[in-house]
């Protein structure tokens, strides 16, 4: 009985963790771009039905061997273009926020993997 009180607690963490994501709603995949040049990017706050407190993201560039797939950015963010504050606002029901990045110099030409890193605080309301 104890074990099934922690799997349904493991259940709702994990739910609750997959209810606060992010994602990126620009550039468009496949989007091309040269070293050195500037890039607006576009981080969407998803809907949630749990509270959050949004701290920070970081944005990361990394090229794509080839014939090699590029590693999951869980596993690598690559050079960090952005590392700082998350305040996304709501325009017509969706919470987002720009930044402009630059493409590093040592950008190869074929592709490349632009990744978010997401850090908020679940749960927990603002006192502010």
């Amino acid at each position: 009985m104890v074990l099934l009180r922690y799997l349904v607690l493991m259940e709702y963490l994990v739910l609750s963790a997959l209810a606060q994501g992010i994602r990126i709603a620009a550039p468009a995949n496949g989007m091309i771009v040269s070293a050195e040049s500037e890039l607006t990017v576009e981080v969407q706050k998803l809907n949630s039905i749990a509270s959050s407190i949004e701290v920070a993201i970081v944005i990361g560039f990394l090229n794509c061997g080839f014939p090699a797939p590029s590693p999951s950015p869980m596993d690598e963010v690559g050079a960090v273009l952005f590392n700082g504050p998350y305040h996304p606002t709501l325009h017509n029901g969706v919470g987002y926020q720009n930044f402009t990045v630059v493409i590093p110099e040592f950008a190869l030409p074929g592709s490349a993997q632009l990744s978010v890193v997401h850090f908020n605080l679940i749960g927990v309301a603002s006192l502010v």
